[in-house]
């Protein structure tokens, strides 16, 4: 019996393996199908270390040191704007609150002079138009006020004088926390403002009797003279 895995050739009678196919077109030996034989393994490419060099860039350090010098400077630029800002802001609210104490204590006095010649029927050049308009002393002190604080000169005067309250009280209100540099400053400008809004008031708006409201304003009139003569040590 023939091998199932073996095949006779037609001329030769040799039996091939299974590896031998037969020409079925020609005569020809059977020819033998070669395996392709793998194919050798590529060398692994060579990995050259470098050597790493032993010195740091200072590049980076540098740009960094850069920028925080600079951030530096400009906060310190900033804080220097800010401080030169208050010392300003200070030194026009202490001269506003000077001439404005001067203003308030010349009106001052010029209601308690009409008010005591109108009373005591004293003649003066600055009183009398008011105490005496007709050439007569008006029969009540109260008309004599009343001409005084009418008249438009002293009208406009006061309105002033009320214009240099609202700009002082906007300056205090921005000196708020002050900066440990001015503190002192500070301090002596809000004794000044206490006098100040003291003298104005009365000036503004005279009440009570010719005797209390001379006394209050003599009082005022000094406490803020004494204020404007320490503030001065400061911004004069």
């Amino acid at each position: 019996m023939e091998n199932e895995n073996t095949k006779q050739s037609p001329e030769s009678g040799d039996t091939a393996n299974g590896k031998e196919t037969a020409c079925t077109d020609c005569e020809s030996t059977a020819v033998t199908v070669m395996e392709p034989e793998p194919e050798p393994e590529s060398a692994e490419p060579t990995i050259t270390e470098q050597k790493k060099s032993g010195k740091k860039s200072k590049t980076p350090l540098l740009l960094a040191a850069v920028v925080i010098l600079a951030a530096v400077g400009v906060i310190w630029q900033i804080n220097d704007t800010k401080l030169k800002q208050y010392a300003d802001t200070m030194a026009q609210t202490a001269y506003s609150m000077m001439a404005g104490t001067d203003e308030a204590n010349s009106c001052g006095n010029l209601i308690v002079q009409v008010w005591q010649n109108a009373i005591y029927h004293t003649e003066n050049d600055m009183t009398d138009p008011y105490t005496r308009p007709d050439g007569q002393f008006v029969e009540d002190f109260n008309d004599a006020l009343r001409n005084l604080l009418t008249d438009l000169e002293f009208s406009e005067r006061q309105a002033l004088l009320a214009e240099n309250r609202a700009i002082v009280q906007s300056g205090m209100r921005e000196l708020k926390d002050p900066p440990s540099k001015y503190r002192e400053e500070y301090a002596a400008l809000c004794d000044l403002y206490d006098d100040y809004i003291a003298v104005v008031i009365l000036a503004l708006n005279p009440q009570g009797s010719l005797t209390s409201y001379s006394e209050e304003y003599h009082a005022a009139s000094k406490a803020a003279y004494e204020s404007c003569v320490r503030i001065n040590l400061y911004f004069g």
